[in-house]
């Protein structure tokens, strides 16, 4: 019989490869240019999820996001230390994506898909910091979104590192997040948490490519200390460990 660990590796392990190839499999075959939308009307859902996806390009001009980061110094993405890569949405926020009647997303052949596969926005990072060494609690970071801005504040994890065996290296982690800032539709999550999950990829010439799930809530994500489980409820007999 399988002890707990192995259980929950194995299943992790099957569930979130499946995920991410099935996310850039969808995210390949797209070919729509239609631009993301700069407004909507709908609220997003407490929690929503969204997909950080591309290659990080440094910016030297960017849109004034009315927000506050670190300290409460206003964000300027115009100060030399900005990079910038895609947003898409995976729950709870409206899709860039055609819909049927149903609200069933379609490929060009009519088939049913599961990943939206057009952005919606753009995340910003202070790349140039996160290479020169600065520790990633003084890292600013943003999302630019339909309706509205975010700003965040790293509070722990950190990655590890895999070689890629192309002379680059995959760093892979999960992160605890505060979010600082929040204005148009987003306001209520001012003050609310990001559990974000990420498979950063540094190519041989030394660029980024960004693969990361963000999971957005207006309450305080609930965690255990590694290693610890909660009490199993009375009438299911604990898991051999």
């Amino acid at each position: 019989m399988l002890n707990r660990r192995t259980w929950i590796s194995a299943l992790s392990s099957g569930v979130l490869a499946s995920l991410l190839t099935s996310t850039r499999r969808s995210i390949a075959q797209s070919t729509t240019a239609t631009p993301p939308p700069t407004t909507i009307n709908t609220v997003p859902t407490d929690p929503f999820v969204l997909l950080l996806k591309g290659i990080y390009e440094p910016i030297t001009s960017g849109p004034e996001l009315s927000l506050t980061g670190i300290n409460g110094i206003p964000i300027n993405l115009n100060d030399g230390s900005w990079s910038k890569t895609t947003i898409y949405p995976v729950f709870g926020i409206p899709s860039a994506d055609d819909v049927d009647q149903n609200g069933h997303k379609k490929d060009q052949d009519g088939n049913e898909i599961n990943v939206n596969t057009t952005p919606i926005g753009n995340f910003y990072a202070q790349v140039a910091a996160f290479e020169a060494g600065v520790a990633l609690s003084m890292i600013n970071i943003a999302y630019h979104l339909p309706g509205g801005a975010i700003s965040q504040q790293f509070l722990s994890g950190g990655f590890v590192p895999f070689p890629d065996g192309s002379g680059g290296t995959y760093l892979e982690g999960s992160f605890d997040l505060t979010i600082l800032d929040a204005n148009g539709i987003y306001k209520d999550f001012k003050g609310g948490h990001n559990n974000m999950v990420d498979r950063l990829h540094q190519l041989a010439d030394g660029s980024l490519d960004e693969f990361c799930f963000c999971h957005i809530s207006q309450y305080e994500y609930p965690y255990a200390p590694v290693g610890v489980f909660p009490p199993p409820p009375p009438n299911m007999a604990p898991m051999a460990m």
